[in-house]
């Protein structure tokens, strides 16, 4: 996250404006927006990496950020745009699952990432069931 949608080659300036967005909450967007549209139809949603923490402390939306005064600091706003998504998700998807690699052989650690699998929307009995919005779903 945030989405970007050139592929050719990494474009730092496109992440660069998403981080200096005066609302942080912004760049998330269209990403949630895609999450519910595909979970609502009973579609899935596939997260590479592990789903960051739940963010139960609240949600801790960054400033914007100022570049090149404070430096790059792409992982802390990264890491904020996950933590929206995987509170997204926790909250909405029916369930959330994990793929585990089936792999026999060596495996470097930029290759053996978790696949974490949200499906499907979660209607409201599942909501009442699990304590609301505070649910940790299904991991």
């Amino acid at each position: 996250m945030p989405e970007i949608t050139f592929h050719r080659f990494h474009r730092y300036d496109l992440l660069a404006h998403a981080m200096q967005s005066s609302d942080q909450r912004k760049p998330a967007e269209p990403i949630l927006h895609e999450a519910s549209r595909v979970l609502q139809r009973g579609g899935a949603v596939f997260v590479v990496g592990r789903l960051p923490a739940d963010g139960s402390r609240g949600e801790q939306v960054l400033p914007p950020a100022r570049i090149p005064q404070d430096g790059w600091q792409s992982p802390r706003y990264q890491d904020q745009w996950g933590v929206m998504l995987g509170r997204f998700l926790r909250i909405n998807a029916g369930s959330i699952s994990e793929i585990t690699s089936r792999a026999t052989g060596p495996i470097s650690d930029y290759e053996n990432l978790s696949i974490v699998v949200a499906r499907g929307w979660r209607n409201d009995n599942q909501r009442s069931e699990t304590g609301g919005d505070n649910a940790a779903a299904n991991e």
